[in-house]
């Protein structure tokens, strides 16, 4: 099985992603930790194409044996879109606070896409977070 993780926007998750990868790679764990381009180049600004193309570039060939996601905040919104992208879809996905704030629109597609398909979802949802 192959994990994916999509941490939240701020670059202060780069701390969280690299806790995710250092577990991951303790235990031998296939993987993806995302990284999103604006946290290179603090010019960009996140854009939900811009973020699940390069994730499917690297994780197209890696998923036909089985995949499952964690998502943090605006990881989530990444993770459903990128479940709308994916010819196969993910066996689980770990949602760790839905950022409530992103819109109705938005939060509509995570209903939309994941009653097309048959994943197991787990949501874990802080009450005092602003964003999720």
């Amino acid at each position: 099985m192959f994990y994916i993780y999509l941490p939240g926007q701020s670059e202060k998750n780069r701390d969280e992603k690299e806790m995710f990868e250092k577990a991951f790679k303790a235990e031998q764990i296939d993987h993806y930790a995302h990284e999103y381009a604006h946290w290179e180049d603090d010019s960009l600004e996140y854009d939900k194409d811009t973020e699940v193309e390069s994730i499917v570039e690297v994780i197209s060939d890696k998923t036909e044996d089985g995949y499952g996601i964690f998502c943090k905040s605006i990881g989530t919104y990444t993770a459903v879109e990128l479940i709308s992208e994916m010819d196969t879809k993910p066996e689980f996905i770990v949602f760790m606070g839905i950022p409530t704030g992103i819109g109705e629109e938005k939060l509509a597609r995570y209903k939309e896409v994941l009653e097309e398909s048959d994943i197991a979802v787990y949501l874990i949802q802080n009450d005092n977070d602003p964003y999720g």
